[in-house]
């Protein structure tokens, strides 16, 4: 749908604007219907919208503080890979918990990874360990689809089948950007 891109400033600002690019006009990213109290005014929107296709580029960015000095401009790198890559690794690093389920009742054998295929973009790897055995069982990651993304894929596979008599299963990811995830245990209950 696009990137949203969302700005952190040292102070108050009464105006905040942008532009695509090193060279062109900037555009102002609006206000807010409510006053900021810093500043007495309508407050600044601190974020604004890049399309979905957006390539690498360099954004610039100024501000109006609130003695109305302009501010910047100050040069902002945006790749569109990494910064996939890095909300998905957040989203996964806040919510450990999530990464595997087990199945209930009649589907008591099957262990569920659909958390880790939505964010799928942030993984190379993946590798499991059913109770106190070896980290030996990779699970199916599908490759990033930078076009879309945030889809699974039509033909992931979400589950395994393992033995009911299992009853931990410990998780390691290895994270696109190299680096790995703590261990992480479940139990079945």
């Amino acid at each position: 749908q696009g990137w949203m891109v969302n700005l952190s400033l040292p102070e108050a600002a009464k105006q905040i604007s942008y532009r695509i690019g090193d060279s062109g006009s900037f555009k102002s990213t609006g206000t807010f219907p409510h006053l900021d109290p810093r500043t007495g005014q309508p407050m600044a929107n601190p974020s604004f919208e890049l399309p979905p296709d957006a390539g690498a580029t360099s954004l610039q960015v100024r501000y109006r503080d609130a003695d109305d000095n302009e501010r910047g401009p100050f040069a902002l790198q945006f790749e569109p890979r990494q910064a996939l890559i890095s909300g998905h690794k957040n989203i996964l690093q806040r919510f450990p918990n999530s990464w595997l389920s087990f199945g209930r009742d009649d589907y008591r054998n099957l262990l569920y990874f659909s958390h880790l295929i939505s964010y799928h973009c942030a993984i190379s790897k993946a590798v499991i360990a059913l109770d106190d055995g070896p980290f030996d069982m990779p699970l199916p990651i599908p490759a990033c689809d930078m076009r879309d993304p945030h889809a699974v894929p039509r033909d992931s596979q979400v589950y395994l089948k393992i033995p009911q008599t299992v009853h931990t299963v410990r998780v390691r990811l290895t994270f696109a950007d190299g680096m790995q995830s703590e261990e992480k245990s479940f139990q079945r209950r």
